[in-house]
């Protein structure tokens, strides 16, 4: 909710509203002292920012989420660290943040976090691992028919034994 209006204020090109809320949303989640809701603030904060103050504020927001249970949170902060960097030019640095991403985001089922961090990495130059997928996912068309001919009660002819 609170941070949304502060990123609804910089996409409407109201920078200095919008950093008047994130401001107070930090000030908030400072006097509330959790680490996700100081690492959500300061992710704002920094996107709002940019420049090298804003990228000092998507790194110390990493840390904090480091220290949260928020893994959807961090993943999305690494990706916006990732992101900045890759602007600035620093195209291996920003390698490190969004794999980790790419990983925490893979893990939770967190599709259009880990596909952004595909995107930012691609862009990076990086090569880019397919996603690793496991059951039913995980087989070939081909595998996938056996299975579903196995599951529908078919056998494998050729496999059966002769009674003797």
């Amino acid at each position: 909710g609170w941070l949304r209006i502060e990123r609804l204020l910089h996409a409407t090109g109201d920078e200095a509203a919008a950093m008047r809320e994130a401001e107070a949303a930090l000030d908030w989640a400072r006097v509330w002292d959790t680490p996700g809701c100081i690492g959500q603030a300061l992710t704002t904060s920094g996107l709002i920012l940019g420049g090298d103050e804003g990228l000092a504020r998507l790194r110390d927001a990493v840390t904090q989420l480091e220290r949260s249970p928020a893994r959807l949170e961090l993943a999305r902060s690494l990706v916006e660290l990732g992101a900045a960097l890759r602007r600035r030019g620093a195209r291996v640095e920003a390698r490190g943040p969004l794999r980790r991403a790419l990983d925490i985001a893979s893990a939770g089922g967190l599709v259009a976090t880990a596909e952004r961090a595909r995107e930012e990495l691609r862009v990076t130059g990086a090569r880019i691992r397919r996603p690793t997928s496991t059951g039913l996912d995980s087989l070939t068309p081909s595998e996938r028919r056996i299975v579903d001919l196995a599951a529908d009660g078919a056998s494998n002819p050729g496999s059966r034994r002769r009674s003797s």
